[in-house]
């Protein structure tokens, strides 16, 4: 039997249920963050419970709960799931509030985690890349409140990456109103062009990924040039590696955008990843408890 967590209880995955009258149903009126957890404990969740305390009070969500009681109910979560390695899911909407678009900014929220296997070849298995098209759609569409904001309405990255698997690709690539590069559909992007790691800058209209921000932290240890300016196709086409990053992957490559191919498993690639999982490792053996 599996579990899942709501409002305060341990409950069968079949009987966690919430109304129909829930405003995250309704309207998609919530936020929510994913972890990749190992042995119950997650990776730098200090940066995912910040980043999710950001997005609430943009909101006028009321927090939940404080970063250590998170952490507590996530342990438990995967023990009793029995799950060494699992993709934690945070959601948190507005619960039954007023009818109609209006805010009740004391409204009590509903909060449910959830707590599923990762198949270890999502973080393992290196040997093909990720192949990419171009999204008709703009990261402005996606991101259209507050890139910061991990919003649970995900209609343009559904899309997005919907038609992108219909015409044979994994997954798209997001531009912005700019025709700049902005980010794929769950996962940020880097790019080694001419011997510097180039990432687009959050002005591009991205999301602040917690695993983007650890790469770039590595990257800078390691002396790697980092460079976080717009980049444009043309630039992006030009790169020797290209990989996606983020906290259920780590890190992916990319082997090819529309008809241009790139090589996979470059040395920036591989170093950058190797770091991210020592790094994983010493968060991780941070907070145990």
């Amino acid at each position: 039997m599996k579990y899942a967590w709501i409002e305060g209880e341990y409950l069968p995955e079949e009987d966690a249920k919430i109304s129909i009258f829930d405003r995250g149903v309704v309207i998609g009126d919530g936020v929510f963050e994913t972890v990749l957890a190992e042995n119950g404990i997650p990776e730098f969740f200090h940066q995912h419970f910040d980043r999710f305390e950001i997005a609430c009070k943009k909101l006028k969500l009321l927090v939940p709960l404080d970063e250590r009681e998170f952490r507590e109910i996530i342990l438990t979560l995967c023990a009793k799931n029995n799950l060494n390695q699992a993709a934690v899911r945070i959601t948190y909407t507005r619960g039954i509030g007023l009818p109609g678009l209006d805010i009740e900014p004391k409204q009590k929220g509903n909060l449910f985690i959830t707590a599923k296997e990762v198949s270890p070849a999502l973080r393992n298995d290196h040997s093909k890349g990720v192949a990419i098209q171009i999204s008709q759609y703009t990261s402005h569409q996606a991101n259209a409140l507050d890139p910061c904001i991990k919003s649970t309405n995900y209609l343009v990255n559904i899309m997005a990456k919907h038609e992108a698997v219909v015409s044979g690709f994994d997954d798209a690539l997001f531009l912005n109103e700019k025709k700049e590069v902005a980010e794929f559909t769950t996962a940020s992007l880097f790019a080694v062009i001419e011997g510097k790691l180039h990432t687009p800058p959050l002005a591009a209209g991205i999301l602040p990924g917690i695993t983007r921000s650890v790469f770039i932290q590595n990257a800078q240890l390691l002396g790697m040039e980092l460079v976080e300016e717009p980049l444009s196709l043309n630039n992006l086409y030009q790169a020797d590696e290209i990989f996606m990053t983020s906290s259920l992957r780590g890190s992916k490559s990319v082997d090819k955008i529309e008809k241009v191919n790139f090589k996979i498993e470059g040395k920036w690639t591989k170093a950058l990843r190797a770091a991210y999982f020592k790094s994983a490792k010493v968060d991780r053996d941070r907070h145990l408890y």
